[in-house]
């Protein structure tokens, strides 16, 4: 069973040694769209031999050059499934290949994970155990996206900007199975989530600001901060989860 995914980066060095890790379970392959990154992040992508680098180019941080990508880079693609996915959006289940197997042999075609949103008080440190592991509280996020489909079925995903919602054409038949998307969000400690979207505010293009792509980067540290506290009140075990 061949699984592609692609994928987008701009300095995520500090997540990649985890990502890596859920990549190498199920992946076959993995085109990783760059955006510039300073940080290392893309010497660390290529010394994996499953893992290409493409670099591309926008005015700061651009939602509409992402869609424009998404929505097209996929498509030639002979795997039997693609995920189309951010940095920190992890495909996971208790056993995720066997799970994917599953899904093929249903004859589904496109699935929309569960989505837990990361949540730690903490920053982890990488010791190469799975990050949900290390950190296994997670909030469920009803905002969930449709990354995962069979690229010969679905002729056309149609995200919208964020992908958050799309229009799929072609052999649509959803999977319902118990498949989840892991999103670490910046959550990894509450220090880490106001130093990464200030940097992600710094880098909103005009077009961005303009129609208000990315809005909750630029949000005051005190409504972060109350975000956090009610995620914090309604954090579950993903594990548990993961094993029911």
């Amino acid at each position: 069973m061949d699984i592609e995914i692609f994928t987008f980066c701009w300095n995520e060095i500090d997540i990649l040694p985890w990502v890596v890790d859920y990549w190498k379970r199920f992946a076959t392959h993995v085109t990783v769209f760059d955006n510039g990154s300073t940080d290392g992040s893309v010497e660390y992508l290529e010394k994996f031999r499953f893992v290409t680098v493409k670099h591309f180019n926008t005015d700061g941080l651009n939602d509409i050059v992402h869609q424009k990508i998404k929505n097209e880079c996929w498509k030639g693609s002979k795997a039997d499934f693609v995920v189309v996915c951010d940095m920190d959006e992890i495909l996971c289940a208790k056993d995720i290949r066997r799970q994917l197997e599953e899904m093929l042999f249903s004859g589904a075609t496109i699935c929309k994970p569960t989505c837990y949103v990361l949540f730690s008080d903490e920053y982890p440190k990488y010791d190469g155990k799975l990050l949900h592991e290390v950190r296994p509280m997670g909030v469920i996020d009803n905002t969930s996206k449709t990354i995962l489909f069979d690229p010969k079925k679905i002729t056309a995903i149609n995200y919208t900007p964020g992908a958050h919602r799309c229009r799929p054409e072609g052999e649509v038949r959803w999977y319902d199975g118990k498949i989840y998307m892991f999103h670490i969000n910046h959550n990894l400690s509450f220090d880490y989530k106001i130093r990464k979207y200030r940097e992600l505010d710094a880098r909103r293009s005009e077009d961005n600001i303009r129609k208000k792509h990315g809005i909750h980067y630029a949000f005051s540290k005190d409504v972060l901060r109350e975000a956090w506290e009610n995620d914090r009140s309604k954090a579950v075990d993903f594990c548990q989860i993961l094993n029911r």
